[in-house]
């Protein structure tokens, strides 16, 4: 997914690690919340994984907007266009959690904004 979000040509780039506090960033976590919607005879299933975008700038207005940016994008994934990295699973739906949000601004100045997104994919063990 971190690649696919690369391609939206944001001026900053994504990573999947917590940022450093000192930086301007956009990074890609997983979140609790993940879990196995279906589970089938073979030892194949369907699970949903959640993930949050998370966007750190000394500018309101610059980090609002890439935030919608990135949610317009997600929103515009064609499931069948990802391809897992190892071929482990398979993508079937995508779907943005929350609209891009403000959670905060912390005392050195840098804005916090946010937008959640699950991802299903359905996996086969064999």
């Amino acid at each position: 997914m971190n690649n696919e979000i690369k391609k939206a040509n944001l001026n900053l780039e994504v990573k999947n690690v917590y940022p450093d506090p000192r930086k301007e960033s956009i990074t890609l976590n997983s979140l609790p919340g993940s879990t196995t919607t279906k589970a089938y005879m073979d030892d194949s299933y369907d699970m949903d994984i959640i993930y949050e975008i998370r966007v750190q700038s000394s500018n309101a207005e610059q980090a609002d907007r890439l935030t919608w940016a990135i949610d317009e994008f997600i929103k515009a994934i064609d499931s069948n266009q990802l391809v897992s990295g190892d071929g482990s699973f398979l993508f079937t739906k995508v779907d943005v959690s929350n609209a891009p949000f403000m959670s905060g601004q912390r005392e050195d100045g840098f804005f916090i904004f946010i937008t959640d997104f699950k991802i299903s994919v359905f996996v086969d063990e064999d």
